[in-house]
């Protein structure tokens, strides 16, 4: 990893993902809650292949307070580019951050099976695999198992497809543009690369 996890540690995150099966990327829209361990002046996360659009500091509410600058490290072939972001905090310091972003069809985390792949040849299907350390391909993150933490998380995909995240599931809402949010918990800390969603034709079998 290139964060810098032992000075700020994630320890809860929120959001939702769209997955675009036109474009092939997955939009995110996500609230990450850190816990500073010690003063600091920059939260560092692990990406790769990602496109942040904006970063903003929250309130407790998750009301935007003002938007936060951020630059990209020296990237590594391996470990992708570290993200800076420029935020100023005490330690023992709750710290609620939201990035606005996309993943670039150059990242190998979010793959897309165009539906005359599929079995039933109707639909198309996505899905993700994040082991070892191409989970900073979907998520800005801190990819390493030495940080761990729960997650409430929806998935946002056009109607009739389903989507799925590796928790439990608590509810689906219904969207103004023929579209569907499914949102998970998981409850026990988990590392980023077992984050795990898919969408498509996915039905219940008992």
């Amino acid at each position: 990893t290139l964060s810098n996890y032992k000075d700020v540690i994630i320890t809860n995150l929120t959001g939702v993902l769209e997955p675009d099966f036109h474009g092939k990327i997955v939009n995110g829209n996500l609230n990450f809650k850190f816990l500073s361990q010690k003063n600091g002046s920059e939260i560092i996360l692990d990406t790769k292949y990602l496109n942040i659009i904006s970063i903003s500091k929250m309130n407790s509410s998750l009301d935007i307070e003002s938007k936060l600058e951020f630059k990209y490290g020296n990237e590594d072939k391996n470990l992708g580019k570290p993200l800076i972001i420029k935020y100023d905090y005490e330690k023992n310091e709750t710290i609620i951050i939201n990035i606005i972003y996309s993943t670039t069809v150059e990242g190998t985390s979010a793959q897309f099976l165009d539906k005359n792949q599929t079995i039933g040849k109707k639909y198309p299907y996505f899905f993700t695999f994040s082991d070892m350390i191409i989970g900073r391909e979907l998520i800005p993150s801190q990819d390493t198992p030495a940080v761990k933490f729960p997650f409430y998380l929806g998935i946002k995909v056009m109607d009739p497809l389903k989507g799925m995240i590796s928790g439990l599931f608590v509810k689906e809402v219904k969207n103004n543009d023929n579209s569907t949010t499914y949102y998970y918990e998981q409850k026990i800390n988990v590392p980023i690369y077992l984050i795990g969603l898919v969408a498509g034709n996915i039905q219940n079998k008992t």
